[in-house]
């Protein structure tokens, strides 16, 4: 069966993904404000949709959600499951 939102399904239960989030979730936990786990990348995603929908773009709801579960970690771009990875 095929969700609403089947990519940003895809990406949040690739094992690659969760494996880099851990990482991540690792390397910040002595970060002071936010990290950039899942419930991080939710909330950027939610604020891109409305400014996407209060600017008339246009653009699909999947598309922006599976943009923003690519994560910034140290100026770096931790992307899954397939690009850059971060070393």
């Amino acid at each position: 069966m095929q969700t609403e939102m089947d990519r940003v399904d895809r990406i949040i239960y690739n094992d690659e993904y969760r494996r880099l989030m851990e990482t991540v979730r690792n390397k910040e936990t002595d970060r002071i404000f936010c990290r950039h786990g899942l419930e991080h990348c939710l909330d950027v995603a939610r604020i891109a949709y409305i400014m996407n929908i209060e600017q008339g773009y246009a653009i699909d709801r999947e598309i922006i959600y599976a943009r923003h579960f690519f994560t910034m970690w140290d100026g770096q771009i931790l992307m899954t499951p397939a690009g850059s990875i971060m070393s």
